[in-house]
């Protein structure tokens, strides 16, 4: 079993399977007879997923800036891993309780091994999620996202520090969710579903809530702009409010800013049907996570310009050749 150059892990490296299953019903046939294939096999994935961790060290101390949390080939060929070897203990080992736990074994040491100085694995893998999930990521078909996806959950076990992940992966998803960037709704609520299975309702609770958050700010939306005109009370501004669940988001700042008259129209309109609406419920503007569309004219040209609220308050104050005071 351990003879070099036709053991075991010879077999392993070479894909012998049809061997391997031979030398799995004779061991099996003895008791106490697969220990020694199994600390093998043990031995031998920790090898291959070590390996996958010092190609990533390679990459890292290259100096290549792209490599830090975005680090999908370090996350594919663990992956690559992962599905090859549990196919092999599915099909060649019979599904042998001993042989799954190996595997266990060898990820959740995989998954859990730090490199010094860099961003955990559960960051990495996060950050290959939102790859994924998000407009202008991963270029790949529907059915391989499905696929990653669902391997990237059983990884996702495996790790022992799933509240790094669960915060990294909030944050990224709030990106995808404000910014509009997501590829598809329906793809995330599965693929937290997917999670809420492997770690519990405590690791998605906030994030099923943001997206709780937005079905009924669609419904907000629709009845403000139903129930109010407010285009005759805005100067011609288009106005939109996604309402959001502090408890659910992450924790952002908002500056302490003057709004133009017209910005102030908006919101004041907005304050006003709302309190109507959810009497017992105070509204705070987060204008750092805003954005609008501008419409400017040089000379004869005309330009819409896409920029966050912060940008437009700056370039209202500036528009039409005012002096802004900062006294």
């Amino acid at each position: 079993i351990e003879k070099p150059g036709s053991g075991c892990k010879t077999l392993l490296a070479n894909d012998k399977f049809s061997d391997l299953s031979r030398l799995f019903r004779l061991c099996s046939r003895v008791q106490g007879g697969l220990e020694a294939v199994v600390d093998s096999f043990k031995t031998f994935l920790i090898g291959k997923c070590n390996e996958c961790l010092e190609k990533r060290l390679l990459r890292l101390r290259s100096c290549d800036d792209r490599i830090g949390n975005d680090d999908p080939e370090f996350i594919k060929k663990l992956l690559f891993v992962l599905e090859k070897y549990r196919g092999v203990v599915k099909d060649t080992f019979s599904g042998h309780q001993l042989f799954r736990n190996a595997l266990h074994v060898a990820f959740v040491d995989a998954a859990n091994k730090e490199i010094k100085g860099t961003s955990s694995t559960a960051v990495v893998i996060s950050s290959f999620c939102d790859s994924l999930l998000k407009i202008g990521g991963e270029k790949l078909s529907e059915a391989e996202v499905e696929s990653y996806l669902t391997s990237i959950v059983e990884l996702f076990s495996y790790l022992k520090n799933k509240d790094v992940f669960a915060d990294a992966y909030r944050n990224q998803l709030a990106k995808r969710l404000l910014n509009e960037r997501s590829v598809s709704f329906d793809l995330e609520k599965s693929t937290l579903s997917k999670l809420k299975v492997q770690g519990g309702a405590q690791v998605t609770s906030k994030m099923e809530g943001m997206l709780s958050d937005l079905v009924v700010g669609d419904a907000i939306r629709n009845d403000f702009a139903k129930s109010t005109n407010t285009h005759s009370h805005t100067h011609q501004i288009a106005f939109t409010v996604k309402v959001l669940t502090r408890g659910f988001w992450p924790t952002y700042i908002s500056p302490d800013v003057a709004l133009s008259p017209e910005m102030s129209a908006c919101v004041k309109n907005f304050e006003a049907w709302y309190s109507g609406r959810e009497a017992q419920k105070k509204l705070m503007f987060v204008t750092s996570l805003g954005d609008c569309v501008v419409r400017a004219t040089f000379g004869k040209k005309t330009y819409d310009m896409q920029v966050t609220t912060l940008q437009a308050i700056a370039l209202e104050a500036l528009s039409a050749g005012r002096k802004p005071s900062f006294a």
